[in-house]
């Protein structure tokens, strides 16, 4: 019936009264191709995008994206390579995230991938008379398995994607994966088998990635090394042993575990068009299409062009260049005030092309290179520091590598070091591109007279220098920190800060039995997780120790921050928060005989806590939601 109602109005649906009940939402963004962000605008936005679709200012685009993700070693990068139809010899490993943005044209007629050549230039007048879909596009992450990285991999899980899950078929899924792969020793991942790495994965993706719709990813399983799979039998046995690692409480991640959808490569090379044709029918679904206005279109391929040189923007000023562009498209110059520009950034951090958060700490800028980003997390976590010659003492290193607290001046050091370096890279590469523009130019013959040309020397350096400072670690220290302790990736601490995916030291046995011996202390308060992925706990710990009224417990001048345990001071009551592979728990509780436990306040930290991790667990894809409980004072049932 609704169908029909839609069949009749077409895009006019969007302004009829129905569109305030948001269940409808899915399928009005299925059959007319308007982004969600645009569906939740207000009547008088939504009637603009209507006239703004009806002059031909809108655009369709059609971009998929694919994540490579899985343990490491497993083979992701030399999968993407063999995508690529490169060579596979000498593939270095992934560090971090590497980012391939349109990095394939998807082409229908051939069922296959194309390499894509990238825009030049902002043409806004080829945008305007732009008729139809553009090009079918195709980018790829490759996820790093390090589980040191884990923490940073959210940014990326959207629903906006499909995912390629790469297991190495070589190795039992019972088997212990080795400590200096994963460099897990120590970590909560430590003593993980390669089966519950693959459970990881399915289960971070399930719970991140699902639509408002309830439909579920797309994820691919590639089995790699399938020439040494000795242990199995067949493929329908290596299958079946993947299904025997979903646990019974798990078992709606079984759909994603389908023969169809997985695939078995050899070495040496042979042919993968099978994978291929099956990424190829991912790329051109339609629900990759969106029909977006076509300032829109303008920012993508701007901020794609400014990233190279700069790397934060004022949100201000994207706005500005925004109008501008709307006075490109629009017959009138007028300045579509209500055409709500937050949600157009919204858009693109849910397309993992931006970072942005609209809360008054983060709203006024954008992180317009996420890999960027992602890079000044890696050269903080990186694990080859310590030999780098870096101004840090050895004792400082062994704390940070041991606890995750890293001093101000230590963190700065590290970053100036990888400024410097990559400086040195960047001058090299321009140098280098100045000298073959001025061979070429001098291979023309022409009667120049000398002083026309000459060699990049002091002022070429100091122009180089300049424009690289824009792109510094250091310069943005600042809003670099907000953005990482905004997802859990960082927290201040004075004047040190506090990394919890570093963080490798156990619940030491005198604080154990400080909580455990307590003189008073209330119920264990438990929130119940299906599916918990673990850095809903580093967040929420980061969460409370930015909370006013509370503070990390000290022992022998330490921080008690352990890597499943955080112990905090609240209203001069004492806080314990942990963390097992199900749930988090919280409770309160008094060490001495001679305080007593507040009804009021620990219901109060109780709430507190509660709302933080409502706001954790909220991303804009899903709310990943839990049940909540009490056990007795000892935790025994």
């Amino acid at each position: 019936m609704y169908e029909l109602f839609m069949e009749k109005l077409q895009l006019d649906i969007i302004t009829h009264c129905t569109i305030s009940d948001r269940d409808f939402h899915p399928t009005i963004n299925e059959h007319f191709h308007v982004p969600l962000e645009i569906l939740r605008w207000d009547l008088e936005a939504r009637m603009q995008f209507l006239e703004l679709d009806k002059k031909g200012e809108t655009q369709f685009v059609h971009h998929a994206r694919g994540m490579i993700v899985g343990c490491a070693e497993a083979g992701k990068t030399t999968l993407l390579k063999r995508l690529q139809k490169k060579d596979i010899k000498d593939v270095e490993q992934t560090r971090g995230l590497e980012v391939h943005e349109e990095m394939f044209e998807i082409n229908d007629k051939t069922q296959s991938l194309q390499d894509f050549p990238k825009a030049t230039t902002l043409n806004t007048t080829e945008i305007k008379h732009r008729k139809g879909s553009s090009k079918k596009t195709l980018t790829f992450f490759d996820f790093a398995g390090q589980c040191v990285y884990y923490a940073c991999h959210q940014i990326y899980l959207t629903r906006r994607a499909f995912y390629v899950v790469v297991v190495d078929a070589s190795k039992r899924l019972d088997q212990k994966v080795d400590k200096k792969v994963c460099d897990q020793d120590g970590s909560v991942f430590s003593g993980w088998t390669y089966g519950e790495y693959f459970l990881f994965w399915i289960n971070s993706i399930h719970t991140f990635c699902d639509t408002e719709s309830g439909e579920a990813p797309t994820i691919l399983i590639v089995a790699t090394h399938w020439e040494n799979a000795k242990q199995y039998k067949s493929k329908k046995e290596f299958i079946m042993n993947l299904q025997k690692t979903i646990p019974r409480h798990s078992r709606i991640l079984s759909q994603y575990i389908r023969e169809d959808f997985c695939f078995f490569l050899r070495l040496p090379v042979e042919p993968i068009q099978d994978l291929e044709k099956r990424i190829v029918e991912i790329g051109t679904h339609r629900k990759w299409t969106e029909r977006i206005p076509k300032e829109w279109v303008c920012f993508e391929i701007d901020i794609h062009q400014r990233k190279n040189e700069i790397k934060i923007m004022n949100t201000a000023e994207i706005v500005m260049h925004v109008h501008e562009y709307e006075k490109a498209f629009s017959h009138h110059h007028t300045q579509r005030q209500h055409i709500r520009k937050q949600e157009m950034l919204r858009y693109f951090h849910d397309a993992g092309k931006i970072l942005y958060f609209n809360d008054e700490v983060l709203n006024r800028s954008v992180i317009i290179d996420v890999q960027w980003f992602v890079d000044a997390f890696k050269h903080i976590i990186t694990d080859n520091l310590i030999s780098a010659g870096i101004k840090v003492a050895l004792e400082d290193w062994k704390e940070y590598y041991e606890t995750g607290h890293l001093k101000d001046r230590d963190l700065m050091e590290i970053w100036k070091y990888v400024d410097k370096k990559l400086h040195e890279e960047r001058t090299h590469d321009t140098i280098i591109n100045l000298d073959n523009e001025d061979d070429a130019l001098s291979d023309t013959n022409l009667d120049f007279p000398d002083h026309a040309f000459y060699k990049p020397g002091a002022f070429e350096h100091v122009e180089i220098n300049k424009k690289h400072k824009h792109q510094d670690f250091s310069c943005h220290k600042t809003k670099i920190l907000k953005f990482m302790q905004r997802l859990g990736l960082v927290a201040s601490c004075g004047d040190m800060f506090y990394i919890p995916c570093m963080n490798r030291k156990d619940f030491d046995e005198e604080m154990q039995n400080e909580v455990r011996e307590a003189h008073v202390k209330s119920s264990i308060l438990i929130f119940k997780f299906e599916l918990l992925p673990y850095f809903y706990f580093f967040r929420l710990v980061v969460a409370c120790m930015q909370k006013q009224n509370w503070k990390v417990l000290k022992s022998h001048d330490r921080l008690c921050l352990y890597r499943n345990v955080a112990l905090f001071l609240s209203r001069d009551h004492h806080v314990a928060i942990a963390v097992n592979t199900t749930s988090i728990q919280l409770q309160v509780y008094q060490p001495v005989h001679w305080e007593s436990l507040d009804v009021r306040e620990t219901k109060l930290i109780q709430t507190d806590v509660e709302k933080s991790l409502m706001e954790v667990t909220s991303t804009f894809h899903r709310e990943n939601k839990f049940t909540k409980g009490f056990s007795c004072k000892s935790g025994n049932k």
